[in-house]
């Protein structure tokens, strides 16, 4: 009797329960598969700075183009045309008196970038410079907001995000619009040592790009927790 209990629990066998069907493709999925790993309030707070980091940087610009610059009384050259030494021929509108802030060592000032940040690549062909600038903003925004959405936990990543997307947004928009970058953040030492001219954008950027720094000297790789790779460490101590 004995022998025959057993031969049967071995011939058994548990009816098998077919596995759900899964579409990666469906939002929900992907957010179980870990691609979303913000909280819908931190996607909603770095949207909204982005927003408004961007439309203060436009509207000083905006702001310094009306009270600080005027347009010339001749036809001016094409945006950005160079000489055949490279250097501009002009630029598109006439920059009046400065608005000193500090005197001596600060102060605004209309200024037209045909480079990137403080003027780099200013004297190179139009075409490359649409392509350089255009691509690598593009590109930046959107690998940052995608590094965004695929961490948590990550301070310096989080606080960088909208600095730099908004600071490439902006000028993008004026790239676009003008063909070159409105610059008026003029800092000097009594004229004779001058910082090149920036703008709220390049700010943003700046700083943004030193908190980059931060977060790949000082925070976690991955999802940057120190929590979650200490118990990844134990659970590996303990599996040994």
């Amino acid at each position: 009797m004995q022998r025959r209990y057993i031969v049967l629990r071995v011939c058994y066998v548990s009816p098998t329960v077919p596995a759900e069907p899964t579409d990666s493709a469906s939002p929900s999925n992907a957010a179980k598969a870990g691609f979303i790993r913000r909280s819908p309030g931190a996607i909603v707070a770095c949207v909204l700075v982005i927003v408004a980091l961007t439309a203060l940087d436009l509207w000083s610009k905006q702001a310094v183009e009306q009270q600080l610059s005027r347009a010339p009384s001749w036809d001016p050259p094409a945006v950005c045309a160079t000489d055949e030494a490279g250097k501009l021929l002009g630029p598109q509108r006439i920059a009046t008196a400065p608005y000193v802030i500090i005197e001596d060592y600060l102060e605004l000032h209309y200024a037209e970038n045909c480079g990137a940040a403080f003027g780099f690549m200013r004297n190179q062909a139009p075409w490359l410079r649409s392509a350089v600038f255009v691509g690598a903003a593009i590109a930046a925004v959107i690998f940052l907001m995608l590094r965004f959405l695929q961490t948590t936990g990550v301070r310096y990543l989080a606080w960088a995000v909208p600095l730099v997307v908004s600071g490439a947004i902006g000028n993008l928009v004026d790239r676009i619009r003008y063909g070159y970058v409105v610059d008026f953040i003029r800092a000097h030492w009594q004229y004779k040592y001058e910082y090149p001219t920036f703008n709220v954008a390049d700010c943003g950027i700046t700083i943004g790009i030193v908190l980059l720094l931060m977060h790949s000297l000082f925070e976690e790789s991955g999802d940057g927790s120190p929590s979650k790779k200490k118990a990844a460490a134990e659970e590996a101590g303990a599996s040994s």
